[in-house]
């Protein structure tokens, strides 16, 4: 399982009620097309981030069963636009009305308890400078604690940190690792998340 991580903002033009709207008809519109390999999204309105311009804007979660999904998902959005079908109108409404964007690809690590969606921050953090990734797993895992479900980056398309620990403080990070506390409003959810 992966999670594509996308922050966007809207152009200064846009209404943040229109373009929130607009983002979660196309969060409603994916759920409907299920790509392949498609589990589910999730999108917030975030505060925080030391990569956003303004460290303010959007965050959506897409929940992926591998990397092969992503062109499942690009090819579904894709064939929506070329088809004019639900999907591609939502895409192109949200999309209208953006003019900024970066990502990353995220892999979990940890143990699953709770849900994504349900986390009203985020803590994103890179692990000390010569430090190696498995003494840096250990402390992470030993930090977080056991049932913690934590993000570490598997690809970067962006400015992004390498770790993501959804629903924690900072006082959850290692002792002496600096991280960035990301606040997080709800904008999709899919129904019973």
């Amino acid at each position: 399982m992966l999670a594509y991580v996308f922050w966007h903002q809207p152009s200064a033009s846009a209404a943040a009620d229109a373009y929130e709207s607009a983002l979660a008809a196309f969060h409603r519109r994916l759920a409907e097309a299920s790509p392949q390999g498609f589990i589910e999204s999730w999108a917030f309105r975030v505060e925080g981030p030391a990569w956003l311009p303004n460290q303010a804007g959007y965050e959506d979660w897409y929940l992926l069963e591998s990397s092969a999904a992503i062109d499942g998902l690009d090819g579904a959005i894709r064939d929506s636009l070329a088809a004019t079908t639900d999907l591609g109108a939502a895409h192109e409404d949200v999309a209208g009305l953006a003019y900024w964007a970066t990502g990353t690809l995220l892999r979990p690590r940890g143990r699953r308890s709770g849900h994504l969606s349900a986390a009203a921050s985020a803590v994103w953090l890179d692990k000390p400078f010569g430090m190696s990734y498995e003494v840096a797993l250990r402390r992470m895992e030993a930090s977080a604690g056991p049932t913690a479900v934590w993000w570490q980056r598997t690809l970067s398309l962006g400015p992004s940190p390498e770790f993501c620990l959804p629903g924690a403080g900072l006082e959850a990070l290692p002792h002496e690792w600096k991280g960035v506390l990301s606040i997080r409003r709800p904008i999709y959810r899919p129904e019973g998340s």
